[in-house]
């Protein structure tokens, strides 16, 4: 069976709380372009859609929520309801979630996704091809350490005692290279076979990519 689109569009040049939602056979993109008449002086922006196969049915559960429920057409025989993108979003996903071909798509989550920032996971040696027992060296200060990295730990071990990265920083870094933070990111002070263990990292990460 043929998919459609339930699509919800703003424009401009109406107030912030004005959404157009509609269906297509079609494109969005195309029946964007044909709704963008002499009558309207801006073009309508796509908020979002849902793609399904029962996308006639879907349009008019949208429709006679918004008809009934809250009363919001602006207008008897037009498609122009007063509700908040993201209000008319929420109450389209709500409904195509029991459809099993629904796809969806909304400008605002995908914005959002672009602006995320990635958080990087802690280090682990292995993410610098560094095994158990491996020597890596701290460069501030040329002293050496044994690798102490399994499946529960991730340590250093120096004369006798144990250490993460970021707390050797801290009780051993140079009193001229301390920082006024006192919080150091260890794979920035220690190198294996010649390299920062935080360029190791970056170098094999990227080979994956």
């Amino acid at each position: 069976m043929a998919k459609g689109y339930v699509y919800i569009l703003t424009n401009p040049a109406f107030k912030e709380d004005w959404v157009k939602i509609g269906k297509t056979s079609g494109s969005v993109e195309k029946r964007m372009d044909e709704l963008f008449t002499t009558a309207l002086p801006k073009p309508f922006d796509l908020y979002a859609w849902c793609r399904t196969s029962k996308f006639n049915e879907l349009e008019k559960q949208m429709h006679h929520i918004l008809d009934k429920l809250t009363n919001s057409r602006i207008a008897d025989n037009r498609e122009f309801f007063q509700k908040v993108p993201s209000e008319a979003y929420s109450i389209l996903r709500e409904l195509a979630m029991t459809i099993e071909d629904a796809e969806f798509y909304c400008k605002y989550e995908e914005e959002q996704k672009k602006n995320a920032v990635k958080v990087a996971p802690p280090f682990r040696f292995s993410m610098a091809r560094v095994r158990q027992g491996d020597i890596v060296i701290f460069e501030p200060t040329g002293a050496q350490a044994i690798v102490v990295a399994d499946k529960c730990d991730n340590k250093i071990e120096y004369q006798g005692e144990l250490y993460t990265l970021s707390g050797y920083c801290k009780k051993f870094m140079p009193e001229n290279k301390r920082n006024s933070s006192g919080a150091y990111q260890g794979p920035h002070y220690f190198s294996f076979n010649g390299k920062l263990l935080c360029d190791l990292r970056e170098e094999y990460e990227f080979a994956e990519e």
